[in-house]
């Protein structure tokens, strides 16, 4: 037999369906525009735009994986689990998503804060501690905390720009006292700003955040490569000159 019926979701992330007919032909319009199709199945034909998405299934007798006939009392769920299919309401908006993107790639903007104090350190002088390292590295851990605490309660856009504003500055500041001098604090500053745009971009960003994080990290390495290109890493060249 076949049915047809309106759903109205509220506060619910999911929808799934059970193959339990002898033959499963189901179709799905919904109003939402970022689904995630999920479980054993994925659709035989889909559409998907800005104002919703359309999603065909069809499970034959032979693919269900379920029994002709079993008794109804005798555990229903364990015969079905693993074989519902469906779909899954992302939330784009969602601060918690935004976050979720960015902590991808929360490691590759340690390194950047790292390698943006070492370069300092090896191309203008000055000396860091790996204590001073462990700080700061603990405050950029800090400010995804700060951004998912504070978008519950101010907004995701507000938030933000009052986390990173203040770890970029309380990191300047850091780095001018660390290598003693207000230039190097500076280059600092502009390098941590830099990178916290990246990370917006990653946040906000949802078909190209790959593609962005991926230019970053190339990005970051050469610029290392370059600036680092001619140092002397053994001292080899102080030792014959002063031989």
């Amino acid at each position: 037999f076949g049915f047809s019926l309106s759903v109205p979701i509220s506060g619910g992330g999911a929808l799934s369906l059970s193959p339990i007919g002898e033959e499963t032909t189901a179709s799905l319009t919904s109003d939402w525009p970022h689904p995630s199709f999920r479980g054993a199945r994925l659709p035989d034909a889909r559409s998907i735009s800005s104002k919703g998405f359309s999603a065909e299934w069809r499970v034959p007798y032979l693919a269900r994986g379920l029994p002709r006939s079993f008794v109804a009392d005798a555990g229903l769920y364990s015969l079905d689990s693993g074989k519902a299919f469906g779909v899954s309401f992302v939330s784009t908006d969602s601060p918690y998503q935004s976050v979720n993107r960015a902590l991808k790639y929360a490691l590759m903007f340690l390194g950047i804060v790292f390698l943006t104090f070492f370069l300092i350190e090896a191309t203008m002088g000055g000396r860091a501690h790996p204590a001073q390292y462990i700080l700061l590295g603990l405050t950029q851990v800090v400010f995804y905390l700060l951004v998912l605490a504070f978008a519950e309660h101010i907004g995701f856009e507000t938030a933000f720009i009052g986390a990173a504003s203040a770890t970029v500055f309380l990191s300047g500041i850091y780095a001018a006292t660390v290598f003693r001098s207000f230039w190097r604090g500076l280059v600092a500053f502009l390098a941590f700003s830099g990178a916290y745009c990246l990370i917006y971009l990653l946040m906000k960003s949802e078909d190209y955040a790959l593609l962005i994080g991926s230019v970053a990290a190339f990005g970051a390495v050469a610029l290392t490569m370059t600036v680092t290109r001619n140092l002397d890493w053994y001292g080899v060249r102080a030792e014959a000159s002063s031989a």
